[in-house]
């Protein structure tokens, strides 16, 4: 619930009007055939990123059905949890008071100046405390691939994507890719 309010959110925040594409959608459609697209466009862009999160949130599920009382392992990944929302809200608000201020230029302040991505780094950690507070309950098991997915969507995916834009479009990202780690 936290994450779709902190989405939603930075959406309503970053809302351009109707006709703005993000630019996902817009590399693909430029990039490719129309049919081609539309097979990206559902099952890359829309179906994969659905699933993978449906997928991530039956932890969470899982601990709705549990009459268990919470215990130790429950309250660090709540706490988990609460950090991970905050560094993402956190990382949000340096992003966009950067932007406004310096467009066009690579965030490099607040958080941005220890992680390239510490947005990104709220969501996997998200995901990992939903997970540790599943496990406090239900030990390991295989619903382990859901934070491992959403892991590895942001590590092999959303991250490179974002960086191959970041070392075209923004002056300098290179140096500060050289100097700044991706996440930590």
């Amino acid at each position: 619930m936290v994450l779709g309010h902190r989405l939603t959110g930075n959406w309503a925040y970053t809302f351009k009007g109707l006709d703005h594409e993000d630019w996902r959608y817009t590399r693909y459609r430029e990039t490719q055939s129309p049919f081609i697209f539309q097979i990206i466009n559902f099952f890359g862009l829309n179906m994969m990123p659905t699933v993978l999160v449906f997928a991530a949130m039956l932890p969470g599920f899982g601990l709705f059905e549990s009459t268990e009382a919470a215990n130790m392992l429950t309250w660090l990944g709540f706490a988990i949890c609460i950090s991970a929302a905050t560094l993402q809200l956190v990382a949000d608000t340096q992003i966009h008071r950067f932007r406004e201020e310096h467009p066009g230029q690579y965030c490099d302040v607040g958080f941005w100046k220890h992680g390239r991505h510490p947005n990104y780094l709220g969501e996997i950690s998200m995901w990992w405390g939903v997970w540790t507070m599943y496990a406090s309950v239900y030990g390991l098991d295989c619903l382990i691939l859901a934070p491992v997915a959403m892991t590895a969507l942001f590590l092999f995916i959303s991250i490179p994507m974002m960086e191959q834009r970041q070392l075209q479009n923004k002056p300098g990202y290179a140096e500060y890719k050289k100097k700044t780690r991706m996440l930590i």
